[in-house]
């Protein structure tokens, strides 16, 4: 459980987990330069039955990923292996009348050793949620005021 009382920095994600969101960032950009699906821009990058491929087409699976999104909605894909644990993130937003940002849904499909998974989740999901949030806020808020 996450004290109340902590702020964006503390829940920033440090070192490994810094450099997996900044990749992951820049495989959206390279994705979206590309004209591509994240998710299948992702997958034609992984071998054939490799951890991270069958994570990634977890995700997308349960997410619901290929359906349609409407206007108001957007999805974003991530995946990271750290310390033995592999890991697919898939969240759902929704940008509401007022322009305001809404995480509907974080989907999460982990493969990993017992002890890695509970300090992934510990340690890395929870903060890269917090970072993911306050990026898109920051982002939508820039974009908003120009």
């Amino acid at each position: 459980m996450m004290n109340a009382t902590s702020t964006t920095r503390e829940l920033a994600p440090q070192g490994t987990y810094a450099a997996v969101y900044f990749r992951e960032c820049f495989i959206d950009e390279l994705a979206r330069a590309a004209w591509r699906d994240p998710v299948q821009y992702r997958r034609e990058m992984l071998p054939a039955g490799s951890k991270l491929r069958t994570v990634l087409d977890e995700a997308a699976k349960v997410s619901g990923w290929s359906r349609p999104q409407a206007p108001d909605r957007a999805h974003g894909v991530a995946l990271s292996a750290v310390r033995g644990a592999v890991a697919a993130h898939v969240a759902d937003v929704r940008v509401d009348e007022a322009g305001e940002c809404h995480l509907e849904r974080v989907v999460i499909v982990l493969d990993g050793a017992p002890e890695a998974a509970a300090e992934l989740a510990r340690e890395g999901v929870a903060p890269a949620v917090a970072n993911a949030l306050a990026q898109l806020r920051a982002r939508h808020d820039d974009e908003v005021s120009t």
